[in-house]
């Protein structure tokens, strides 16, 4: 049978502090809740003692459509491209037989690409960020941000 760490359970389980909570403007005028990537890095390294890695295996970047809605535009306003990541965080859960169960999440991430020639040379590393945040969640690291406010 596999054991999942004791440790893990507590820090996936356990409320997000408020002071480690980020939070930006959304679309319509929402405000998102968020996770910094160090903050997500340093609650995997308490979940499983540090036993994990993160693997960027693509990245690309997609030319965006122009935004029209014919309700609010008078004509399509251009996009800039936006660059994508895909990236996989592995876990390892060493069992008491020795043996070592690993758990593989794979994540996508993304950050439109704008500002400077500063901002933009590490546009994937934002990008990948953005995807480890999303693999940790599929762990249950920050996963509650991501629920609807009514669940």
């Amino acid at each position: 049978m596999i054991k999942f760490p004791e440790k893990a359970k507590q820090v996936v389980t356990r409320p997000i502090p408020d002071q480690l909570i980020k939070q930006r403007p959304g679309g319509g005028g929402k405000i998102l809740s968020y996770l910094s990537g160090s903050t997500v890095i340093d609650l995997l390294n308490e979940a499983f003692g540090y036993l994990w890695s993160w693997e960027q295996t693509e990245q690309w970047v997609q030319k965006s459509e122009p935004k029209f809605n014919p309700k609010y535009d008078k004509e399509p306003v251009p996009q800039g491209p936006v660059a994508h990541v895909k990236g996989k965080l592995t876990v390892y859960l060493p069992q008491e037989d020795g043996s070592v169960f690993t758990i593989v999440k794979t994540g996508y991430g993304s950050k439109a690409i704008i500002g400077t020639q500063m901002d933009q040379e590490s546009i994937f590393k934002a990008a990948g960020t953005d995807a480890l945040k999303k693999a940790a969640s599929l762990l249950g690291i920050g996963l509650e941000l991501y629920r609807d406010e009514d669940e």
